[in-house]
């Protein structure tokens, strides 16, 4: 696995919607994720919804880094 990235800056954010985030070493380019909070239709429960815009040759190691990183918020929340 290649060097993750480690610091990140808003570049949008919607009250009660989504926020935008870019990795600085993204600056500059059209990369980024957004983090959602949705409510599920058929159970009315909450699913954190994660989207990253990356490099096509980064897919891989972002998939295990929000992977690892939901893994740790779960842990913490006792889930």
């Amino acid at each position: 696995m290649g060097k993750l990235p480690t610091k990140c800056v808003i570049i949008i954010k919607k009250a009660s919607s989504y926020i935008r985030f870019q990795w600085e070493e993204d600056k500059g380019t059209e990369n980024y994720f957004e983090l959602k909070i949705t409510t599920l239709e058929v159970t009315g429960g909450l699913a954190l919804i994660v989207t990253d815009f990356s490099e096509e040759d980064e897919k891989e190691d972002m998939i295990l880094l929000w992977n690892k990183q939901i893994e740790v918020l779960r842990r913490k929340m006792g889930m």
